[in-house]
């Protein structure tokens, strides 16, 4: 029997950020969020990041720009892009948003540096 202290929200899946940190880095010897080259320290164990800033950082963006990626592939899921349902054109939204993103990273921006929130 739960006690009135006890909360009644369902508790959220947390995200394994182990396995996330497992993936290899996106270049090899420089950190993930601001391209700068690691350390020497740091390379030869195979960090992902420069410092604890730019981690906070990463999995920040990670998380909002996760969830949009996340609800996209639902509403594929659900419709298989069959024409005249909302699924239609999907996975090229999705392509379309991931070229975006890294095109901001080639720019040297990102959502959360610019103040834009998820805005489009």
């Amino acid at each position: 029997m739960q006690t009135q202290t006890e909360s009644h929200r369902p508790t959220r899946p947390e995200i394994d950020r182990a396995d996330v940190e497992r993936l290899p880095a996106l270049r090899p010897g420089f950190c993930d969020q601001c391209r700068n080259r690691l350390p020497a320290s740091k390379r030869k164990h195979h960090a992902r990041f420069c410092s604890a800033a730019c981690r906070r950082l990463w999995w920040q963006i990670a998380a909002q720009r996760g969830a949009k990626l996340y609800q996209h592939l639902l509403i594929w899921r659900s419709y298989r892009g069959r024409k005249d349902t909302p699924g239609q054109g999907v996975l090229g939204l999705l392509s379309n948003q991931v070229d975006a993103w890294l095109r901001e990273r080639k720019d040297g921006q990102t959502d959360q540096e610019t103040g834009r929130g998820n805005q489009p």
